[in-house]
């Protein structure tokens, strides 16, 4: 990366592996969710580590074995301690990266399961164009959405800013108001992998009929994640015949 263009800092809020996706709990135990975090966070940062304007990986969370997790992809590890929301935790870790003189945050949740190289590049070179069009000063940005026009699925802003972020209901909607807000707005990026994540019972039946190869990969769970005792289920034993589809 050139010298004189601005750091970007990709940055990770993931929550504790046995409290994350919920919504499945129809379909897979908590333990199957667990570990279904695990290899996607696994594929997230193996990903981004291959992304070459992408400087800094910075994982905030509250749980101890995500956070090993991140030192093993060589990422900074923040720990969020007691959990106070996912907005708060990524105002948290944008402020690290401004602190370390980072010239942009990417912030991408970790179950984004068919991301690939390729879609972040497109996001850096949409937030790059809308960036050199902008007046000096004016806020500059980027965003994916879902494939239901409705949440944040990736967003890149320019730092140091005074955006506050809004994820939850309507999410994408919430976020380009608060860029018009600060005078600028945000390039919006359509690309299909990374406008799928992994949040319903219907999103599951989809994935297994796409058939990420993730369930088949090979990293493995640490023996004694998130402070719990119980042990995940290998994701090869998720099939259809568990789950009824």
């Amino acid at each position: 990366m050139n010298q004189a263009t601005p750091s970007i800092w990709a940055i990770i809020p993931v929550k504790s592996l046995y409290e994350g996706k919920s919504r499945l709990a129809g379909v897979l135990t908590v333990e199957q969710r667990a570990a279904l975090i695990w290899q996607f966070l696994h594929h997230t940062l193996a990903t981004l580590r291959q992304v070459d304007e992408i400087d800094q990986i910075l994982v905030i969370s509250s749980d101890a074995a995500v956070l090993d997790a991140a030192r093993e992809h060589h990422a900074l590890a923040l720990d969020e301690g007691v959990p106070c929301g996912l907005n708060q935790a990524v105002s948290r870790a944008v402020q690290e990266a401004s602190v370390n003189h980072a010239g942009a945050a990417l912030i991408l949740p970790a179950d984004l399961p068919f991301m690939q190289l390729e879609d972040i590049e497109k996001l850096i070179q949409g937030y790059r164009a809308r960036q050199a069009a902008a007046p000096v000063r004016q806020f500059a940005g980027a965003i994916c959405t879902d494939a239901k026009q409705e949440g944040t699925n990736a967003l890149l802003v320019q730092l140091p800013t005074q955006f506050n972020f809004q994820y939850g209901m309507q999410s994408f909607h919430r976020h380009q108001n608060e860029a018009a807000r600060l005078g600028g707005s945000l390039h919006l990026i359509h690309a299909l992998r990374l406008e799928f994540d992994l949040d319903t019972e219907e999103d599951w039946r989809e994935y297994q009929h796409l058939g990420n190869n993730l369930l088949s990969s090979t990293v493995s769970m640490p023996s004694e994640p998130s402070r719990d005792s119980r042990q995940p289920e290998p994701l090869a034993k998720i099939t259809a015949r568990e789950t009824g589809y």
